[in-house]
């Protein structure tokens, strides 16, 4: 970019109908051929779902923690001093914790998850002047077939919120 060029405006700042002549959209959407040829050609519309940990690993984890490390430390002073009863005690002690602290996490992702899905927009997408389900009857596989340049609406609830799709990979 040179000192004197402007900078290229950004989606929302372009007029709609230069937009939609940019994207190949028109006012009754995308054709079905072309959202065939489009999902072909970009593959599936879909989010990538971050990967966790394993909870073997999340487990381990638990023992990185500064206070856990420390009364190791002091269980495994006891057990080599031959303070059998204080070595059990603090070691019980610690594996609960962890593995409480474990369990507490795992269910608490689940409902995070349980929750995202209860919330989650149902989307429309204009193909041959009709509005079809942009994710038919799967809400794990929501956005697959929302292929941009396309007209869209998101409803929640009976409202409507409409607009222009432009992402080709998210939703």
């Amino acid at each position: 970019m040179t000192p004197h060029s402007r900078p290229e405006p950004k989606f929302w700042q372009i007029p709609l109908a230069d937009l939609k002549r940019q994207l190949g959209a028109g006012a009754s959407g995308l054709s079905s051929a072309e959202a065939a040829a489009r999902l072909l050609r970009y593959g599936p519309n879909t989010l990538e779902g971050q990967r966790g940990l394993s909870l073997p690993i999340k487990f381990l984890s638990r023992f990185r923690n500064p206070l856990v490390i420390i009364l190791l430390a002091a269980a495994g002073i006891s057990g080599f001093t031959g303070d059998l009863t204080s070595f059990i005690i603090i070691s019980t002690i610690v594996l609960m914790s962890a593995v409480l602290d474990t369990v507490q996490e795992f269910r608490a992702e689940q409902a995070a998850e349980r929750l995202k899905l209860s919330v989650a927009l149902k989307e429309q997408v204009l193909r041959n002047e009709q509005e079809i389900s942009a994710w038919p009857g799967s809400r794990a596989g929501r956005c697959r077939n929302s292929w941009p340049p396309g007209i869209w609406s998101q409803r929640m609830g009976g409202c409507s919120k409409p607009g222009i799709f432009l992402s080709t990979r998210h939703c």
